[in-house]
């Protein structure tokens, strides 16, 4: 009966841990008790033994579907021990207990530690639930003697290897869309291989005396805690052992854990794993480095002292193309606490972040490492909203702020002219672009989702000009930003041979420079987003619209020029009275509107107000059935204007004109409007007639 009633006290802890205030250890305290229960409740066996916990079980970290490690310690013949271990087995297999269980002595676990460093790892982690602590206090003694003093480099390079290799085969970054909360980057064996390393070299579990701030180890085990907390809610609400976030529980997963949706639950994973992933390297690394082993030409020099000189290693870092060392690294965060609003203001600092921006150098990632650390929100905090912004959707394979980043990487290799099959056109582009205009184009980029995380409309501007940007680039930063997907629709979704697709284009660009960056953005946009969305087919629609709008641009807008955005500022308004709202780029439903604007000269939308334009597209419809179409409007108590939509052809404003006269209606004056596809606006106005009243 006491069995029963420990085993749904097991049962019970399983479940509490689903809530976010049950403490970690709950389930292994249940369990302690209901082995220990067993173990005294049979004949003591005829030998010594030690029964211990290990892995997640030895760390008292157990969640509801992890299986229980245990290990019978024996000081003797094991044969001796079987019999014991079979009745403890039993009993906990009827509790409904999964168990991963062996039974060795202490020379057979020292042997298979010093051939298997995953055994010896998890000794690292291993404790006493029941029997003689003499017994452990000799395998621990053995194997710190045998191997943990004896091979610390060989284990180090071991749980290096084994950290790469997982990386690679669980997804090389923290931002997938499904991670994995156990093995993946930043995930929770991200850590533990610290703390491993920690134990090994400085025979400590709490990282300190690494380098690492108090205010930096304190936030590494809040994170920690949070991953635990993410995969015991993710074991409960699967029902199983489950570590892979997938998006099928992701739904249920912030239901669990009391966040405010989706979108809000996944972005706190991301921002606690990206903390572990970069933490927990740097402390790796520096042990490594501690311990002696290669840092492979890493750039080692005088600990920074200030956010400047961090950053100046970091530009250094970009020139010659290699990593910082870990040592300078774990130094960093205290360092990077010290980055306020003085030194975003500083030009000097604002100087050499915009030369690492656009440095093309990009094998020792020094954005990415800056941005891991928190050195990049410090520089540009406007940048935090989009860490570890969720995007559920077909299009991104990461998180928006690795997406940015991404697409300034593309840049960079495109500038680096390293990929000489890119389109021809896109790398003479790049290459055409003078320091500003990088600056304006790498920027750009980098900000270009930021609306996504909620982000003032002015956001972009303010970045640009408070790192030393003119105010004519602020503007099309910002620009950029805000039309950064207008390329991408025109191409895909209108015809690129059409005048009207060009002139649309060519009006809101307003210039080949900003042409040339809008190309070079959408190009590095698509294919950071994932990489299989920019196809040849959209590269090469892509690249045919940028050259046919760039003709365009050469010979001049003419008649279709509109420096000061009247065309843009009346599309909206006639879009707000058609649809209801205005749509930021080209899609379906504003196609007969982009039609209609395309066909007529900037001076039309100058002197048309919107309720008149929306009037003509209304009277443009009827006439297909009809020649003309005639439409009178009361403009004050003596003027009226007569719209007349017709066919063109030579004299028609003559013949008009004449047929108002034979009417007897005084023409005060008149504005003509002719489309490119053979359509003649002609308003008149006139003095009203009194037959007209």
């Amino acid at each position: 009966m006491a069995e029963k009633a420990q085993a749904i006290s097991v049962e019970a802890a399983r479940k509490a841990l689903a809530s976010k205030t049950v403490p970690l250890a709950t389930l292994s305290d249940a369990i302690d008790q209901l082995l220990r229960d067993t173990v005294n409740g049979l004949d003591t066996p005829p030998v010594s033994y030690a029964l211990l916990a290990l892995g997640g079980y030895g760390r008292r970290e157990m969640c509801p579907g992890s299986d229980v490690d245990l290990q019978f310690l024996v000081d003797g013949r094991v044969t001796r021990l079987e019999p014991f271990v079979e009745a403890c087995l039993h009993q906990w297999w009827d509790c409904g207990l999964k168990l991963g269980y062996a039974t060795r002595t202490v020379a057979q676990t020292v042997d298979l530690a010093r051939e298997d460093h995953k055994t010896a790892m998890t000794l690292l982690d291993s404790r006493v639930v029941a029997g003689d602590s003499a017994v452990y206090d000799k395998l621990r003694a053995a194997v710190n003697k045998k191997l943990y003093r004896s091979r610390v480099k060989q284990l180090l390079e071991q749980i290096l290897a084994e950290r790469n290799e997982r990386h690679a085969r669980f997804g090389d970054s923290v931002y997938l869309l499904e991670p994995d909360i156990k093995l993946g980057e930043g995930g929770l064996r991200d850590l533990l291989s610290a703390r491993w390393a920690a134990q090994l070299v400085a025979d400590n579990k709490d990282l300190k005396g690494l380098g690492l701030s108090a205010k930096e180890r304190k936030e590494l085990w809040a994170v920690y805690e949070t991953l635990l907390r993410f995969r015991n809610a993710l074991h409960t609400v699967a029902g199983r052992r489950v570590d892979r976030l997938r998006f099928a529980y992701q739904e249920a997963l912030a239901d669990s854990l009391g966040d405010p949706s989706v979108e809000a639950c996944m972005q706190r994973y991301w921002q606690a794993a990206a903390r572990v992933r970069a933490i927990s390297r740097r402390a790796l690394e520096a042990l490594a480095q501690q311990a002696g082993l290669p840092v492979g030409g890493c750039i080692d020099a005088v600990l920074p002292a200030s956010p400047k000189q961090l950053l100046e290693l970091f530009v250094r870092s970009s020139q010659e193309d290699r990593p910082l060392s870990p040592s300078i690294l774990v130094a960093a965060g205290e360092v990077i606490e010290g980055v306020d609003e003085q030194v975003r203001n500083d030009s000097t600092v604002a100087a050499l972040f915009l030369e690492l921006l656009i440095h093309p150098n990009d094998r020792a990632l020094p954005l990415f490492r800056m941005h891991e650390m928190g050195l990049l929100n410090g520089l540009i905090p406007e940048f935090e909203c989009l860490t570890g912004l969720y995007q559920r959707n077909v299009f991104h394979v990461y998180t928006v702020d690795i997406h940015s980043l991404d697409g300034v990487l593309a840049l960079k290799h495109l500038a680096a002219g390293r990929d000489p099959d890119l389109p021809e056109t896109l790398r003479g582009v790049m290459s055409e672009l003078d320091s500003s205009s990088r600056h304006v184009l790498f920027l750009s980029m980098l900000l270009h989702d930021l609306c996504k995380g909620g982000a003032p409309k002015d956001a972009c501007a303010k970045v640009a000009l408070r790192l030393g940007l003119s105010t004519e680039d602020a503007a099309v930063v910002s620009f950029l930003v805000r039309e950064h997907l207008l390329m991408a629709l025109l191409a895909q979704s209108r015809d690129i041979h059409d005048q009207v697709t060009l002139r649309h284009l060519a009006r809101e660009v307003g210039n080949r420079r900003t042409l040339m960056l809008l190309y070079l953005l959408t190009w590095g946009d698509m294919s950071s987003a994932n990489p299989e969305l920019l196809t040849d087919w959209k590269s090469s629609l892509l690249e045919e619209l940028y050259k046919r709008t760039d003709t365009l641009l050469a010979g001049g807008l003419d008649v279709y020029a509109d420096g000061r955005k009247v065309v843009k500022e009346r599309r909206a308004q006639v879009l707000e009275a058609l649809l209801g709202e205005q749509p930021e780029h080209p899609t379906s439903a504003t196609l007969e509107v982009d039609r209609f604007f395309g066909h007529l000269a900037t001076r039309y939308f100058v002197v048309t107000p919107a309720e008149q334009v929306c009037a003509h597209m209304e009277m443009l419809k009827k006439l297909d059935t009809q020649q003309a179409v005639v439409r009178l409007d009361k403009r004050s108590k003596a003027l009226s204007l007569v719209t007349v939509i017709c066919r063109d052809s030579p004299g028609m404003l003559a013949r008009l004109t004449g047929v108002l006269a034979a009417h007897r209606v005084n023409v005060i004056g008149a504005e003509v409007h002719s489309q490119t596809d053979g359509t003649v606006i002609d308003v008149f106005e006139v003095e009203r007639p009194k037959e007209w009243a």
